[in-house]
């Protein structure tokens, strides 16, 4: 770096500051903020506040874990007897890992049930992929994409949809069974057997939202997939709601105007920098002033004040004598003993 020019690198490091901090702000932005809309600490239509309050009234006990610590500690804190549900809402931030959804799996083939909101917004499904990888059913839009009140097949109730999301099944995947479509036979709910446990997907997390649990059998629905020995308690894993390390920084430098404009701007200014950098004719003439102290800026100041004042008028005369009898008064030692 000695043999660089300082402006050349005064530029890369503000092409960095310019990059990291617009892809920063994309990841704070309402596209990519990192307060979670499925939350059950969400009172907006979207958020699962409703839900868990509905729950706790019944007795249920509702925790919520944004951490691999406290996902551990939720999963061995009570009795092993007591049934446990896992609670997947779509992610807002971060993606699952190969490894987060394997370890999910593996939880629904111990005995637990793992049910899984799928969204309409296909960054959120992205996110989600990698559980569904080897379930044998994906999230996808729907041919209606306004909302629609399905009769679940599996169970006595309707299940209201406020968007598009339906579930597509593989023809192949083993232990897949549909508990509900809509009137054209998309599918809007399903559970696939895992071992001794399964997991169940919704088409959308609508169907569990602030604006939709309420209406239809909802809440009903919601009651039964999620307790289905009629208690115990749910964990609600809003960990991928956080941004999660370099991978939430990746997606956001990915995506959106910020942290592409930026680098466009940093590129632009390379050229521009190497030609104030180019030979000029004759001598370079300092335009740099010396430093002047503040005590002498001042007094500068002031000296252009009274210059630009008028001048003073002239002394009147009673003002003139009290000077002049002032000023025999005060003579200097010399003038008096001058002849």
């Amino acid at each position: 770096m000695n043999g660089v020019p300082a402006p050349i690198r005064a530029l890369g490091v503000a092409a960095v500051v310019l990059f990291v901090g617009s892809a920063v702000l994309q990841s704070a932005s309402p596209e990519g903020r990192s307060d979670p809309v499925a939350s059950i600490e969400n009172g907006g239509p979207r958020g699962l506040l409703l839900l868990a309050l509905a729950l706790r009234a019944q007795g249920v006990d509702v925790v919520r874990v944004i951490s691999d610590a406290e996902l551990d500690a939720a999963l061995s804190g009570p009795s092993p007897n007591t049934p446990t549900t896992i609670l997947v809402p779509p992610p807002e931030q971060s993606a699952f890992s190969k490894a987060e959804a394997a370890r999910h799996l593996a939880l629904a083939a111990s005995g637990y049930r793992v049910v899984v909101g799928c969204d309409p917004k296909s960054d959120r499904r992205k996110r989600l992929a990698p559980l569904f990888s080897s379930l044998g059913v994906r999230c996808v839009d729907g041919a209606r994409p306004e909302p629609t009140t399905s009769a679940l097949s599996a169970l006595p109730a309707q299940l209201f949809v406020r968007d598009a999301g339906r579930i597509n099944i593989d023809e192949a995947a083993p232990g897949v069974l549909p508990l509900g479509a809509d009137d054209a036979g998309e599918v809007v709910i399903v559970s696939v057997a895992r071992g001794a446990g399964d997991v169940v997907v919704f088409a959308s997390t609508s169907s569990l939202s602030n604006d939709g649990l309420a209406t239809a059998d909802n809440f009903a629905v919601a009651h039964r997939l999620l307790l289905p020995a009629g208690s115990g308690r749910v964990i609600v894993d809003e960990r991928h709601h956080q941004t999660r390390g370099t991978r939430a920084l990746q997606e956001a430098s990915a995506k959106g105007a910020g942290p592409v404009t930026a680098l466009i701007c940093a590129l632009l200014l390379v050229p521009l920098s190497i030609l104030g950098l180019s030979p000029r004719k004759g001598e370079l003439v300092s335009s740099a002033a010396p430093e002047v102290p503040a005590a002498i800026a001042r007094v500068r100041g002031l000296a252009a004040l009274m210059a630009a004042a008028p001048p003073p008028t002239s002394l009147s005369p009673s003002s003139s004598s009290s000077s002049s009898s002032s000023s025999s008064s005060h003579q200097s030692p010399d003038a008096k003993g001058s002849p």
